[in-house]
C-alpha cells in the first residue's frame, strides 16, 4: 500500500483491484475516522474490488490514518491538493468519485479545483454547517494553547483525552491526531504558544466556512454543476442529525442537474451492513451514467 506526498505531508492510501478508477473518500472532521474504518471494514471496497473497479482510498489529514501532515493551517483546499496527488500517484488520468459525511466538503473542493480528474461524482451523506459548538471549542483550545503552551496541551490530552462532541474542552480541531501523530507533536511543540494558538484559530475559519457545508458556498455548488461529469447525492435513511435529508435535498437543488438517489445508513454505523449491496448497487449505476442535461 503506497504513500506519495503533497508538499510536507505524506499521504497514505490504499490501492486494490484492477480496471476503472474509484477514489473514494472518508467522512469525518478531525476525528478517528480513516478509510479503513469508512470503506473498507464495512465491504464496499472489496464489492467494487470484485466488480472490476481499481479502488484507492486515502486517509485524509488529521484522522487517525496513516496520513500524516505538519502543523500548519488546514484547508478544504489542501485536502484537495491531496487528493489530486493520490490520483497522479496512481498514474490515472481521471476516476470516479465517492465522497462521504464531511468529506463532501473536502471532495467539491478537489472537484472545483481539478475538475478534469473526475468522470463521475457522487456525494454521501452532506453535513450542514451547524457550527456553534465547533467555534467555541476551536477558541477553548486555541486559548488554552495561549496560555500553558504545546508541549502543556499535548500533556493535557494525554491526560483528559479528547471531548466528545458538544462537550466543552480542549481538543478540536487538532486533538486526535497530536493523541497518535509523533511528527505532528512534534512539529506542533516546536512551535511558539502565540503562533501554535493562531493556527487553530485559522484552520478553524477555513474549516467552518461556506454556507451551504462546511467548506462549500451555495456559489461553488452552482459552479460545480457546470462542470460535465454527473452528480448524485445520496441522503442518510434513516436520517439523524448530522446528516438529515434536508440538507442533502439543499445541495441537490443548488446543482442543477444533480440526481438525488434513494437513502441508506453511513457505513460505520451497524444498519449499514444489510444494505451494503444495495447501496453498491445503486452507487455504480450512478457512478456509470451519463450527466443529465434536462
Amino acid at each position: 500500500m503506497p504513500f506519495t506526498k503533497n508538499e510536507h505531508a505524506a499521504l497514505w492510501f490504499t490501492d486494490q483491484g484492477s480496471g476503472p478508477p474509484l477514489l473514494l473518500i472518508p467522512g469525518g472532521l478531525f476525528d478517528p475516522i480513516n478509510g479503513k474504518r469508512f470503506w473498507e471494514i464495512p465491504g464496499v471496497v472489496d464489492h467494487f474490488v470484485t466488480q472490476g473497479y481499481r479502488v484507492l482510498v486515502p486517509d485524509r489529514r488529521y484522522s487517525v490514518g496513516s496520513t500524516s501532515a505538519p502543523f500548519e493551517i488546514y484547508s478544504w483546499e489542501k485536502e484537495a491538493a491531496d487528493f489530486a496527488a493520490v490520483v497522479h500517484a496512481a498514474k490515472e488520468e481521471a476516476v470516479s468519485l465517492v465522497a462521504g459525511s464531511n468529506g463532501c466538503s473536502a471532495a467539491i473542493r478537489f472537484a472545483l479545483a481539478y475538475p478534469f480528474l473526475i468522470r463521475s461524482f457522487v456525494l454521501c451523506w452532506p453535513v450542514a454547517p451547524e457550527n456553534g459548538w465547533l467555534l467555541e471549542a476551536i477558541e477553548y483550545s486555541a486559548a488554552l494553547v495561549e496560555q500553558v503552551g504545546p508541549a502543556v496541551y499535548v500533556d493535557r490530552l494525554r491526560e483528559q483525552g479528547v471531548p466528545r462532541p458538544g462537550e466543552k474542552g480542549a481538543g478540536f480541531p487538532f486533538g486526535f491526531a497530536l493523541l497518535h501523530d509523533v511528527n505532528l507533536v512534534a512539529s506542533f511543540c516546536s512551535l511558539d504558544s502565540h503562533d501554535a494558538a493562531q493556527i487553530i484559530r485559522e484552520s478553524g475559519q477555513a474549516l467552518l466556512s461556506g454556507d451551504l457545508l462546511r467548506g462549500v458556498s451555495v456559489n461553488d455548488a452552482a459552479m460545480l454543476a457546470a462542470q460535465s461529469f454527473p452528480i448524485g447525492v445520496i441522503p442518510a435513511f434513516p436520517e439523524n442529525p448530522v446528516h438529515t435529508l434536508e440538507i442533502a435535498q439543499k445541495l441537490t437543488d443548488h446543482i442543477p442537474g444533480a440526481q438525488m438517489l434513494p437513502g441508506f445508513p453511513e457505513p460505520p454505523t451497524p444498519r449499514f451492513a444489510a444494505v451494503r449491496t444495495e447501496f453498491c448497487t445503486v452507487l455504480q449505476e450512478a457512478l456509470e451514467s451519463k450527466r443529465s442535461r434536462e
